[in-house]
């Protein structure tokens, strides 16, 4: 984190809680996981939040057990309070939303030909990606691309920047995410 710092890079660590911690043995990449936030792991983190001052970290989309919102660490806020509770004030951003874990179970996912075909079982849609995420605290949403994602239909579409930005308007409007979450 120094070295990257010197040399004028930002650094992120990741993934928070932890995929160390993954009980289930499963890609996330493909499929939804569990894992379990340990005191081990809190205290790496804390570590890296008040000696390293990390300025960015990424979270993860495990499911963490003992997570009262049952969901992904990805659209969690209790995950995000966890760690402004260790004094994090930096930015949070969430791991790439195009994996399994958020999209949808894959079958054959190749990563080689850039190609996917889902199952669609537990996928979120696009409004669902947006509004849990920002809700739960991120600051940043990652996305490799924007192709095959569901829309509100549940149908798989691809969606451009454009279409997120209406989203996320929307939601604000209709006031699914406050306003304090994009300002």
């Amino acid at each position: 984190i120094q070295s990257h710092r010197e040399n004028g890079l930002i650094s992120c660590a990741k993934h928070f809680p932890d995929c160390g911690t993954i009980i289930n043995s499963v890609d996330p990449h493909e499929k939804s996981t569990f894992s379990v936030l340990t005191e081990e792991s809190k205290n790496i983190y804390k570590f890296v939040i008040n000696d390293l001052d990390v300025p960015m970290i990424m979270t993860t989309h495990n499911i963490v057990l003992g997570d009262s919102s049952n969901l992904p660490a990805t659209f969690s806020p209790e995950i995000i309070a966890i760690l402004r509770a260790m004094n994090f004030s930096g930015c949070t951003i969430t791991d790439d939303l195009t994996m399994g874990a958020i999209r949808g179970e894959t079958i054959g996912a190749t990563v080689d030909q850039d190609q996917e075909v889902f199952q669609g079982k537990n996928g979120y849609t696009m409004r669902e990606i947006l509004t849990l995420s920002l809700n739960a605290g991120h600051d940043l949403l990652l996305f490799k691309n924007l192709s095959q994602f569901k829309d509100d239909n549940g149908e798989y579409k691809n969606f451009t920047p454009q279409e997120l930005v209406e989203i996320i308007i929307e939601q604000v409007k209709s006031g699914q995410i406050d306003p304090a979450r994009i300002l």
